[in-house]
């Protein structure tokens, strides 16, 4: 493509992933007066959506697919596959069979980027609450890896057809756009849970990020600071008025995205830019990638712990520090050295393959082994899982004239018991029928 750009450091989007990640962790920490900051995820894309195509178009004549992989390798697996690991050990220790079999299930999909179809499949009415699933953060990590498999090779068919013009290059980024929000649009009227997860309807928000690389930079000082504070205006407003009751993505997301660019748009210096820039929110965006990957499972192994309550304030404090120190190390000692390596892109496609396939595999010896109910006493085996919760069959059936009907009795046997009791509710109180039985054979 003529005219490549330089693939500069910019401090200010550093900044902006530090907004975006503190906006996701106080939303999946109950902060108030933050119900949309899952918003943050929506920006995140934007940025990777920018970053990814600057870096192909500056150096698309001399980047080949393998070196651009082999760079996305580096930068993505090794932290990735560090938390995974760590999940599946504290697994071990805090989930019953059942919730360890699924983390197993949902490691081996998530190593080899698929997570978001994993959870669009395997979440629903009678599952586990998914805020309980320790990654279930990484179905926005599968919708960027699918993205990196297409993007680069759609650039450079495009490259190649327009012969080094780029109007027909942004064209087609232009397509990809309105395409896929017109997916989005649809598929939430139709079926939201897939608008959620599919890259299909997520495309549109790295296709915005990516057109800003040919955007021509903003020279004006007061376009730029316009640009700078109204772009914050529209992802401070996103976070605070949005709302998770709301089919997502939607047109509301669309707020938070038009914020991104306006904020990412390269322009001269100005105040908003210098502020993204300060060392605080500089230093939170470099580990902004290992601090998305540690809060999650750090809060939902503390809710198992806890009995699946949420953490209260001085615990929600505590364990976000420990979250920000993990993310520390995790970026000092494997993101950034492994980063630096110089090894060439085919050595490190094989280091990832293989490293891929051993997490995969012993994640899935996890699931292929039920969770591994020999970790729990035979008293509990009744609830080491959902599907055997929902499949236990009732022991006896008594008729009870005074309710007119014939009713799953369960316990001690009935005609023998010292008390009786009724289990009142829907199919959820229903799940909970062969705990009652073993605590009141008990009796």
């Amino acid at each position: 493509m003529g005219g490549a750009l330089k693939s500069d450091y910019r401090p200010d989007i550093d900044g902006l992933r530090a907004i975006a990640v503190i906006a996701v962790i106080l939303f999946h920490f109950d902060v108030p007066g933050f119900p949309g900051g899952f918003v943050g995820v929506d920006i995140f894309f934007v940025i990777s959506g920018y970053l990814i195509t600057r870096l192909l178009v500056a150096e698309g004549g001399g980047l080949s697919l393998v070196e651009f992989y082999g760079r996305r390798i580096r930068r993505i697996l090794p932290a990735m596959l560090l938390m995974i690991c760590f999940s599946l050990i504290a697994g071990w220790f805090l989930l019953l069979p059942g919730d360890y079999a699924g983390l197993g299930r949902s490691a081996a999909y998530s190593t080899f980027g698929l997570g978001n179809y994993y959870f669009l499949w395997s979440t629903g009415y009678f599952d586990r609450e998914a805020a309980l699933l320790p990654l279930l953060h990484l179905w926005s990590l599968g919708v960027e890896e699918q993205f990196y498999l297409v993007w680069p090779l759609l650039l450079l068919i495009a490259n190649r057809l327009a012969r080094g013009r780029q109007l027909p290059v942004i064209a087609l980024i232009c397509i990809v756009a309105v395409v896929s929000f017109s997916i989005t649009l649809h598929l939430e009227a139709i079926d939201p849970k897939q608008a959620f997860y599919v890259p299909f309807s997520r495309a549109w928000e790295l296709a915005f990020g990516g057109l800003l690389i040919f955007a021509p930079p903003i020279g004006r000082r007061r376009t730029s600071e316009a640009f700078g504070l109204i772009g914050l205006g529209l992802v401070v407003a996103s976070t605070i008025w949005m709302s998770p009751s709301q089919p997502l993505p939607n047109l509301g997301a669309l707020v938070a995205v038009v914020g991104a660019v306006l904020l990412i748009w390269p322009r001269t210096h100005s105040t908003i830019s210098s502020l993204l820039a300060s060392a605080p929110l500089r230093s939170t965006g470099k580990i902004s990638y290992s601090l998305y990957l540690w809060h999650w499972p750090i809060l939902v192994f503390f809710r198992h712990y806890a009995g699946t309550a949420m953490p209260s304030g001085v615990e929600s404090s505590v364990l976000i520090a420990t979250a920000w120190l993990a993310a520390y190390l995790s970026w000092r000692f494997v993101e950034e050295p492994v980063r630096r390596l110089r090894v060439p892109p085919s050595r490190a496609l094989i280091a990832g393959a293989t490293a891929v396939a051993m997490v995969c595999l012993s994640a899935n010896a996890i699931f292929e082994a039920g969770g591994f109910t020999s970790r729990i006493s035979k008293e509990v085996e009744a609830m080491r899982s959902l599907d055997v919760m929902w499949d236990w069959s009732c022991p006896q059936m008594v008729s009870i004239p005074e309710l007119g009907s014939t009713f799953c009795a369960f316990g001690a046997p009935w005609d023998k018991a010292a008390r009786h009791a009724m289990l009142w509710g829907d199919s959820h109180a229903e799940h909970l029928a062969p705990l009652f039985d073993s605590a009141g054979k008990r009796e």
